[in-house]
């Protein structure tokens, strides 16, 4: 009985062992294998971030290139003039809540400061607008400048549209008074049949508005008053209203370019 107890022990033992062994070679091979897929997975990733970067590289370079055909397809920069005038309009339509004698200050901060502080050398504007060098350049109304234009009259005349000339004959600006320019100018007017009708008026500019204001001289034959609008962003174009001398009244309109 002891001898068969044994034996039965022994072979507990042995297969006891061999199953133990068994688990353990199971589980070596599974720790192996394990090891294997992850470093294949690893490298599987890393293949496939450096495809998705290579692609996202790709992508980046084709819409670069789309870019710069479409940049090289525009025209050039726009024109300093046109820009100008377009500024001018927009000026124009937005208008300003300034009050008679006064002149807006421009830029996105609304300011008003009274027009005879226009080009007086010093800067009332917050942006020193009413100092700029193009608002007051006295070009504008020099000795010499002709203005030329269609007069449109629907009124105090019995004429068709005809051509007008504007012509500064004298200038004069006070190194005290800065903010107007005094002139003396004819204004021709022509008619289908050839003839000429002139009159001569005096008469100033005004800086911080860019406005022309001219009576007819007395003992004119025309008793007119002129009054020129520089809002086209330059000197060189106006619009101008012609009217009576006492009422004011407006005749005609005329859009005029320098000749």
């Amino acid at each position: 009985t002891v001898a068969v107890l044994l034996t039965c022990r022994s072979q507990y033992y042995t297969h006891t062992m061999w199953t133990t062994l068994g688990l353990l070679a199971v589980v070596l091979l599974a720790s192996s294998t394990s090891a294997f897929d992850r470093a294949k997975a690893k490298e599987k990733v890393t293949n496939f971030r450096v495809r998705s970067q290579n692609l996202h590289a790709d992508f980046i370079n084709s819409e670069i290139d789309k870019l710069e055909s479409e940049f090289a397809a525009l025209s050039g920069e726009p024109d300093p003039a046109q820009l100008a005038r377009a500024k001018a309009r927009i000026n124009t339509l937005e208008g300003n809540k300034c009050s008679a004698n006064e002149a807006s200050c421009r830029g996105d901060w609304p300011e008003c400061v009274h027009n005879l502080l226009f080009c007086d050398g010093i800067k009332d504007c917050h942006n020193g607008y009413d100092e700029d060098a193009d608002v007051c350049d006295g070009k504008v109304v020099s000795v010499g400048s002709s203005f030329r234009g269609i007069a449109h009259w629907h009124r105090c005349v019995n004429a068709r549209d005809s051509y007008a000339t504007i012509t500064i004959t004298q200038a004069r600006r006070s190194p005290f008074f800065t903010s107007r320019t005094f002139l003396k100018a004819t204004v021709t007017r022509e008619t289908d049949d050839g003839e000429t009708f002139s009159y001569s008026g005096n008469g100033y500019y005004v800086y911080a508005t860019r406005q022309l204001f001219l009576v007819s001289d007395t003992g004119s034959n025309e008793r007119r008053a002129l009054i020129c609008n520089f809002n086209q962003g330059d000197i060189d174009h106006a619009e101008c209203t012609i009217a009576q001398e006492s009422s004011l009244q407006e005749c005609a309109v005329i859009k005029v370019s320098r000749v």
